[in-house]
């Protein structure tokens, strides 16, 4: 489950939702199964998950202490996400560059 929630909260799946999915508002989508049930969630090994696991472990410890900042452990979960997907350089700033930085 936290391999998921490491995809999920990440700006590459909020592209492309914004892409494929209806907008609720400016700020929002529908998150229907429908939609759900296809998003592009690479079926990795138990042990090529722990990277992902280990980093959202780290970024929940940290929610815990309000003094801490978890934006560098962040950026690298989407690092990792970005290589998953084998996206190029150009992909990887599009969807920087998307106004999704609200949402992460």
């Amino acid at each position: 489950m936290r391999y998921l929630l490491a995809i999920l909260n990440r700006k590459v799946i909020l592209f492309y939702l914004d892409l494929t999915n209806q907008k609720l508002g400016e700020k929002g989508w529908r998150w229907l199964k429908k939609y759900v049930e296809i998003l592009p969630i690479p079926k990795i090994p138990e042990e090529s998950q722990q990277p992902f696991v280990e980093l959202v472990n780290r970024i929940l410890k940290k929610a815990s202490n309000s003094t801490a900042d978890a934006d560098k452990l962040e950026k690298e979960i989407d690092r990792l996400v970005y290589s998953l997907y084998d996206l190029t350089e150009s992909e990887v700033s599009a969807i920087e560059g998307n106004k999704l930085d609200g949402f992460v």
